[in-house]
């Protein structure tokens, strides 16, 4: 049976953590993954007649950043650690072969 946490924002610090450790864990990918691409790595240049078209083609568009508020650090560190260990498989490419049979009966 779980405890309940005596923070309020208990599971939403353990769920920010889980996030946050499966973020660096990619962050660690892609680093070693540049290392052996950089050879063929395309370079980012801003545009800046590109961003004003931007600006005032679209004057309401605006980037929004929200704070995490109060996070238990607690239950954010346990999250973070349960992050960094999560795997994802690459989903099923194929579709089976036996769809819709049934296994041979031993006779």
């Amino acid at each position: 049976r779980r405890q309940k946490s005596k923070h309020p924002r208990a599971r939403q610090s353990f769920s920010l953590g889980v996030v946050g450790g499966f973020r660096d864990k990619l962050d660690k990918n892609r680093k070693t993954t540049e290392k052996a691409n950089a050879s063929m790595a395309l370079v980012l240049k801003k545009d800046k007649e590109l961003e004003g078209f931007v600006k005032t083609r679209y004057p309401r568009l605006v980037k929004l950043q929200r704070g995490t508020g109060v996070t238990e650090m607690t239950h954010y560190n346990a999250g973070k650690s349960h992050g960094a260990s999560l795997v994802l498989h690459k989903g099923v490419s194929q579709a089976a072969n036996a769809i819709g049979r049934f296994l041979k009966s031993k006779n």
